[in-house]
């Protein structure tokens, strides 16, 4: 996935992103979020707007709900093949 920004504030990330998991710092690499939700992938956001998720063993529909939602709670568009959205976000095309 990629974050389409020109440039990402990892501590605005974290910023709005500490209350719904656990944060992990990486130093100049990025961030690890691994959500509450178990049912959800770990990501990993780095400061060129990279999004990786772990989806080892999720299902489908679960790694689109966290793309979406993390879409909203970041107020950004993430692009990603595995998102054919359906319902409105104004955070995506």
């Amino acid at each position: 996935c990629k974050i389409e920004r020109d440039s990402i504030d990892l501590e605005a990330v974290r910023d709005r992103l500490y209350l719904y998991g656990k944060i992990i710092g990486l130093g100049e690499r990025g961030i690890r979020f691994v959500p509450n939700r178990r049912e959800w992938p770990a990501a990993w956001i780095h400061p060129s707007g990279a999004l990786e998720l772990a989806a080892k063993d999720c299902f489908h529909d679960d790694v689109v709900s966290c793309i979406r939602w993390l879409s909203r709670t970041l107020e950004v568009r993430i692009s990603s093949e595995l998102v054919d959205d359906e319902e409105p976000n104004p955070f995506r095309d």
